[in-house]
């Protein structure tokens, strides 16, 4: 069944029946925080189109055009997070990134940060390397985590980063 022929459906129906489906959409992302994929796709989408516009020859369906691009695009992607992989790997067993030089740097940014701080705060900065590995510091902690973590004898502390620069944020939103 074609477009014209249905007296139910008009262009016009049609139209609107995709701008009520695509507002909903939007609103869809936008709640449940989704506006990174749903961009994501869009990028995928026109990627495809303009490289199947190029790909197409004289004998090469479009349908056949479509799935050799996206073959590109998904080759490129993984080949970048392969390669993405390999750079962090080799970050990590270098000899400025092993953990007693990432603590070491670690007490140096306390100790230099220490002027900085609010008296109140000031006093439970760990003042050694040594004490640095004995303390947890995230904006939230698991209870499952603190539990396993005050076994072994290590402290745990929970600092609001946000007040701690000074923000005040009310609702945590895209816009």
């Amino acid at each position: 069944m074609r477009l014209d022929d249905s007296v139910f459906l008009t262009e016009r129906r049609a139209r609107y029946a995709a701008i009520v489906a695509m507002v909903l959409g939007l609103v869809f992302c936008l709640e449940w925080g989704l506006i990174g994929a749903l961009l994501g796709g869009l990028l995928v989408h026109e990627l495809v189109h303009t490289l199947a516009a190029r790909i197409a020859y004289r004998r090469t369906s479009s349908s056949s055009a479509r799935l050799v691009s996206v073959a590109v695009i998904a080759t490129l992607v993984i080949g970048v997070l392969v390669a993405i992989g390999f750079g962090a790997a080799a970050l990590f067993r270098s000899e400025g990134a092993d953990p007693a030089a990432l603590l070491a740097r670690l007490a140096d940014i306390l100790a230099s940060s220490r002027a900085s701080l609010p008296e109140w705060l000031s006093q439970y900065v760990p003042e050694d390397a040594d004490t640095v590995r004995g303390v947890i510091v995230a904006q939230t902690i698991k209870p499952q985590t603190r539990v396993l973590a005050q076994a072994r004898g290590i402290d745990c502390v929970e600092v609001d980063f946000d007040r701690l620069a000074g923000r005040v944020v009310r609702d945590p939103t895209l816009f």
